[in-house]
């Protein structure tokens, strides 16, 4: 295993390892999840392995990936981590559950614990963090980390991007 494994009081981060490919291509096909991860785009096998290696050289080189988020009873309840935007060397933070996992706090929990390390361990002054306009439940999950809103953007799968943008000095929790 290549990375940190994090833990909080209900929550193990583990970083991504390739054994976790079919694992996450199931989760990632879940209707309810690749409606807003993949824009509601069935992800093919390839790119799933594509994202798994992606996270694995990056936690090898000093920066960081994607852990699978594990809850106690449940070897498997999600992601979070972190991935370069499109055109910049920035790292955003991203986090996604299983539905059977949605309401209890869990994305919070484990995405604070990502970002406290984006912060501590890598030294990051802002995290951004994107969704489509329509997802309401991570809007939410961005502020209950402390994060402000910055701007939205015209364009996404549903028609605008909301960009938040978190730091160490709002990191509630």
């Amino acid at each position: 295993m290549t990375g940190p494994v994090l833990e909080t009081a209900r929550v193990r981060l583990r970083p991504f390892a390739r054994d976790d490919v079919d694992t996450l291509l199931t989760h990632w096909r879940n209707e309810d999840v690749r409606r807003w991860l993949w824009d509601g785009r069935a992800v093919e096998r390839d790119e799933v392995v594509d994202v798994v290696e992606e996270s694995i050289g990056a936690f090898a080189n000093g920066r960081a990936g994607f852990w699978v988020i594990e809850r106690t009873g449940h070897w498997f309840a999600g992601f979070t981590g972190f991935r370069a935007m499109p055109d910049s060397t920035d790292l955003e933070l991203y986090y996604g559950l299983d539905p059977a996992h949605w309401g209890a706090g869990l994305a919070t929990e484990a995405a604070r614990a990502a970002a406290q390390y984006g912060f501590d361990v890598l030294g990051l002054d802002a995290i951004p963090i994107r969704t489509d306009g329509p997802n309401e439940a991570s809007v939410a999950v961005m502020k209950r980390l402390g994060a402000r809103y910055v701007r939205t953007d015209p364009v996404g799968a549903f028609g605008t991007t909301i960009v938040y943008e978190l730091r160490r000095a709002n990191l509630t929790g």
